[in-house]
């Protein structure tokens, strides 16, 4: 139910705070508890708080050419694990949906689910925070999800699990960078959609991996099995978002045709 979202802008003279704040204000009806939102550039610095997105970013001091957010509706037991949080100390993930199991990896249940998370990718990583090296870990991953996660190398990637159970979707800014988001309402505020292939969604099993030089698609194995989250079109997503190429207010208006054909009041 998680909101997520993700900025990259080429030119490093461009500021992306006030776009995240405005894409995370759309995304605000998926998670009213915790705000997060990470600045990379120069430097680096992560604002987050309880409450909503107009109270905790009400004033962005940072700058960054990157950005990173998510707006949750799960409370955290420590702030640092307020999405989107530490993966490691070069790493920084959102993650909407749940990473039930790892390959290779022995889940502790006594562990938060963030430090699970952690261990794990230290593990696989070596410490190594190389982008492809941070996708190969989620193509490791098994659950519903849908990811985006930044590094200290100004890089980012953007990916959905094989079955693609939570939705992930592409925009742009003209020519000056893109826009990964969990609805494409984010579009229709900050940017506008993509329409290539795959149009306007990063497809299950893909991701979306950008650095300062490309921007490129990149498919993991994953299986052929679609599984889409029902509960998207029947109740977490705005209705004038698209999940899946579907307008959701269509979706909802046929389901109440569909009830009053079959339970006339």
């Amino acid at each position: 139910m998680t909101g997520i979202l993700g900025i990259y802008l080429f030119d490093e003279r461009w500021n992306a705070g006030s776009f995240g704040a405005y894409g995370l204000m759309a995304l605000q009806h998926r998670g009213q508890e915790t705000v997060g939102l990470e600045l990379l550039g120069k430097d680096r610095k992560k604002i987050s708080g309880e409450g909503l997105v107009e109270d905790v970013l009400n004033r962005i001091t940072g700058e960054g050419h990157i950005c990173l957010g998510a707006v949750s509706p799960y409370s955290a037991e420590f702030k640092e694990d307020i999405q989107p949080f530490p993966l490691s100390e070069k790493v920084s993930v959102a993650i909407d949906g749940k990473i039930l199991r790892i390959e290779d990896y022995d889940w502790n249940d006594s562990l938060r689910y963030e430090e699970n998370l952690r261990r794990a990718f230290k593990k696989f990583s070596g410490g190594n925070s190389d982008i492809d090296k941070v996708k190969e870990f989620f193509d490791k991953c098994r659950g519903g999800f849908a990811y985006i996660a930044v590094n200290d190398k100004n890089e980012m990637v953007a990916g959905r699990d094989p079955m693609g159970i939570k939705p992930l979707v592409l925009g742009k800014f003209g020519f000056e960078g893109g826009i990964v988001a969990s609805e494409t309402c984010v579009m229709d505020v900050i940017g506008e959609r993509v329409p290539i292939s795959p149009a306007e969604n990063i497809e299950p099993g893909w991701a979306m991996v950008f650095t300062p030089l490309s921007a490129k698609w990149i498919k993991n194995g994953g299986c052929c099995k679609k599984a889409y989250c029902s509960f998207e079109y029947v109740y977490l997503a705005r209705p004038d978002s698209y999940i899946n190429d579907i307008p959701i207010y269509r979706v909802r208006r046929n389901i109440g045709k569909k009830l009053a054909e079959e339970s006339r009041v």
